[in-house]
């Protein structure tokens, strides 16, 4: 029985093997589009493979020999189509020409040796080679100021990112917690900084100033130390049962738009923390804020009804204006929509912080609408600072939106550096002032002049000099001009033209950004540059 079972074993093992034997001579016949079985046939190809071969030989050297000729042929469109439609006439032309060329070409070369020549001789007498020298020594003294322009821009850099890496990794949580707080409560659109020298600062992302309590507006003022103390409260009370919060008419001077914003806060860290509120005002009308900031009445107390038995003024009969919103974009197109918002054209003299939010977003309408309805930002210096935030992929969690806005942010900040090139600050009748080179007798036509120029100080020291203001002494233009390049109004650098920016922002920005951005962003900010102010400032 084993002897018989192994018998089976191998019969059906044999068996597969023909199988898969039959199954590849089938193949065979069919790989060769012949019918199975038809042996002749397979037999008759068989020996026609030696002869297919030496014509694929055949076909190899003809196509390499196809090649080396096409490879002499001079390279335009019009020469292959004549070979292929065998022109002889065309053909024959053609080859006149070129040996026309040719001969042009000789002579050229001829004429370019005996020119060659002559300045071997012009050069014998040292000329040249006290140029090369200057000019060697020159391009060396250039390379050595470049080398050490870019270590100072590299120092300055890694300066940069140490001091930013110090303030997100040692700041303390209290400075933390109250530039999140002010940053919300302004719209993006200042920074809380603490100032070796000056203490806590807010840094305006718009004009990129920084500005001390005393130079800020009471209400902005009011916001930033509101932002200090409930970051300072809410580090104080981590580990402990949060007390009540008192506020003593702390929102008093605020404008209806932050004082929502601030009101949200609170009824946000309010509910968060479990805390308990009170807001004590002699507004009546500040009920009715309250209320429409946080959507609800919140619990009223009346004190004159409870201490005195008679009802104060009615919140009614305070009537608050409607803040303005933002309208939708609709089916206007971006210019239409860019007068509706009345969005201020570019300024690039200015920081590049205060360029409108249109200018980056004018490609998705529907994105600049929210951004400046629902989150307030109207400038690229507050876009910035809300893309730095924590909470910006809460408030915009399309990542692809953050990294394009955070990559056109940065390139806008590169074109306006470049169009400032040597342009320096716009010269103003303060500077005419300080100068001391600019007399009261002459302060009124100078300043004039100046605004004539747009406080150009090349023009301006160009206009003086051509003798446009009467009996102002060249000696004094002379001092005008050194005060005006010891203060930053002239730049000696060279100014660069819409091309040459265009070149260099390539360079500097094209890397970090996604491609095709630094074109459509440069070419939306120098159509912004009016006509009239290239002229002026060119």
């Amino acid at each position: 029985r084993r002897a018989l079972a192994q018998s089976h074993k191998e019969q059906e093992r044999i068996d597969r093997e023909i199988a898969e034997i039959d199954r590849g001579i089938e193949q065979l016949y069919t790989g060769v589009e012949l019918p199975v079985g038809s042996r002749a046939d397979l037999l008759e190809r068989c020996d026609r493979v030696g002869a297919y071969r030496a014509e694929c030989d055949r076909l190899r050297e003809a196509r390499i020999r196809e090649q080396d000729r096409a490879a002499g042929l001079p390279e335009d469109d019009e020469t292959e189509p004549l070979i292929e439609a065998d022109d002889e006439a065309k053909l024959r032309e053609r080859l006149e020409q070129a040996e026309a060329e040719a001969q042009r070409a000789t002579q050229l070369r001829e004429e370019r040796a005996k020119l060659q020549a002559r300045l071997e001789h012009a050069g014998s007498d040292r000329k040249m080679e006290e140029a090369r020298r200057k000019y060697d020594r020159a391009r060396e003294a250039l390379e050595q100021a470049y080398d050490r322009a870019l270590l100072r821009e590299s120092g300055n850099f890694l300066l940069h990112e140490v001091s930013e890496e110090h303030r997100s990794e040692h700041e303390p949580r209290i400075v933390t917690e109250a530039r999140d707080r002010f940053a919300r409560y302004t719209h993006y659109a200042y920074e809380l900084i603490v100032d070796q020298g000056r203490g806590i600062v807010a840094e305006d992302r718009t004009a990129g100033e920084k500005r001390s309590l005393q130079e800020l507006s009471t209400g902005t003022r009011m916001q930033l130390l509101m932002a200090v103390r409930l970051g300072y409260l809410s580090v104080l009370e981590r580990s402990y049962r949060p007390l009540p919060l008192f506020l003593d008419e702390a929102l008093t001077t605020t404008d209806p738009e932050r004082f929502e914003e601030i009101v949200g806060s609170l009824k946000d860290a309010a509910h968060r923390e479990g805390r308990q509120l009170f807001y004590l005002s002699a507004q009546p009308a500040d009920l009715l804020r309250w209320e429409e900031a946080i959507g609800a009445r919140p619990h009223h107390i009346d004190l004159p009804m409870a201490r005195f038995g008679m009802p104060g003024c009615k919140p009614e009969d305070y009537p608050m204006p409607v803040p303005r919103s933002i309208p939708e974009p609709g089916e206007m197109s971006p210019a239409e929509y860019a007068a509706t918002l009345e969005v201020p054209p570019v300024d690039p003299r200015r920081d590049a912080g205060s360029i409108h939010l249109f200018y980056l977003v004018r490609d998705d309408l529907p994105l600049l609408h929210r951004l400046m309805n629902t989150l307030k930002i109207a400038s690229l210096g507050a876009l910035e600072q809300f893309l730095r935030r924590e909470d910006a992929a809460e408030l915009l969690p399309e990542e692809d939106r953050r990294r394009r806005l955070a990559a056109r942010c940065r390139i806008a900040r590169i074109w306006a550096e470049l169009w400032r090139q040597g342009r320096g600050h716009p010269v103003d009748r303060s500077a005419l002032e300080r100068s001391g080179a600019v007399t009261e007798a002459f302060l009124d036509a100078v300043w004039e002049l100046c605004e004539r120029v747009n406080g150009d100080a090349v023009l301006l020291i160009e206009s003086l000099r051509a003798g446009h203001i009467a009996r102002f002494r060249r000696q004094k233009v002379d001092e005008l001009a050194e005060w005006l390049e010891e203060h930053g109004y002239l730049d000696s650098a060279e100014r660069l033209s819409p091309e040459a920016r265009r070149r260099e922002l390539r360079r500097r920005a094209g890397d970090g950004a996604p491609a095709g951005e630094v074109e459509w962003v440069c070419e939306g900010l120098e159509a912004q540059v009016s006509a009239d102010w290239l002229n002026r400032n060119r």
